[in-house]
């Protein structure tokens, strides 16, 4: 899949997320995402911003997007 195909689908991915989740965490996310679209995979970034930056992992109440993000992104990148 190429590097293109794989950064829309983590954008729309964190657009996604951005109705289940915190508002603050998910725009900085995408915004992330979106201005390392063309320095890094997105997936890479991806999994940087939610898990490192910003901790998302860590909160409760967003384990469950990061579940179903983190699952389709496997699914589509195997």
């Amino acid at each position: 899949m190429s590097l293109l195909s794989v950064s829309l689908l983590s954008f729309s991915l964190s657009l996604f997320s951005l109705l289940f989740a915190f508002p603050l965490f998910s725009f900085l996310g995408i915004v992330f995402v979106f201005s390392s679209f063309f320095l890094a995979p997105a997936f890479v970034s991806f999994l940087l911003v939610r898990v490192l930056f910003l901790g998302e992992f860590f909160m409760p109440v967003l384990i469950g997007s990061d579940f179903f993000t983190g699952a389709l992104l496997l699914v589509v990148v195997l």
